[in-house]
């Protein structure tokens, strides 16, 4: 995946940070947020054939599916200043959830009833290997549109779809070759699709390293997805 007019590739996050909040006077154009929309839909139609429909979540353009319990989203979001920018950098943000994620969840969560059905999200460029962040050029017109829609097809569908089969699911969750997942999502993702018998495996396989603290355990709470949530799991499930 190379830089072109249309697309700028980032190794590294903090440059991308930079240019993505890059200020500019504040000014609104009419022609810019059409372009956008335009490009949006082209999107949308060449997603249309995998089952995405197009909405407007609050002026940002939205791609959903539902496949069961999950809900898979493809987000086009405009940089800080798109509208006041010549060249309309936008990107591209894969969300995924599941419902029964909640559930399991539940069980350490605290009120159960927030317990988040969130299962992973980022940047497109980062189910690219290496990963990587992008930052796509409105400006370019069609040529960015084809380019979002060929990339989106490449990368987001076929890591959206591998949740969809529980034994592909699996064997990719034990080869670790999911980009965004980490072991505790897995592990809450072995509990919803399988059982804990599965979910123990799958710790003493892939986490024999894991140094295990003493004292209370302190229990996820709110609608925050903490990255660190071994030991509530462990525990609760008695995986251990």
């Amino acid at each position: 995946m190379e830089s072109s007019a249309a697309l700028q590739v980032f190794d590294c996050t903090e440059t991308w940070e930079a240019v993505w909040n890059a200020e500019q006077p504040p000014t609104k154009s009419r022609v810019s947020l059409r372009t956008f929309r335009e490009i949006a839909h082209f999107v949308g139609g060449a997603l249309s054939t995998a089952g995405f429909r197009l909405f407007q979540n609050g002026g940002t353009p939205l791609l959903e599916r539902h496949c069961g319990a999950l809900r898979q989203e493809i987000l086009l979001v405009p940089a800080p200043n798109f509208a006041s920018r010549p060249d309309l950098p936008f990107a591209i943000h894969v969300h995924l959830s599941n419902a029964e994620l909640a559930r399991v969840r539940a069980r350490y969560w605290r009120p159960a009833s927030r317990a988040p059905q969130a299962v992973a999200g980022g940047d497109l460029g980062q189910l690219v290997s290496p990963s990587r962040r992008l930052l796509f050029y409105g400006c370019m017109g069609l040529e960015t549109a084809q380019l979002a829609a060929s990339l989106t097809l490449e990368h987001a569908i076929p890591w959206l779809g591998a949740f969809e089969s529980r034994t592909g699911l699996k064997n990719r969750l034990y080869a670790e070759d999911l980009a965004l997942v980490d072991h505790c999502t897995a592990l809450e993702l072995l509990l919803a699709e399988f059982d804990p018998y599965e979910a123990r495996r799958y710790l003493r396989v892939k986490m024999r390293d894991v140094k295990w603290e003493s004292g209370p355990i302190a229990e996820p709470e709110g609608f925050t997805l903490l990255q660190d949530r071994l030991r509530p799991i462990t525990s609760y499930y008695k995986l251990r």
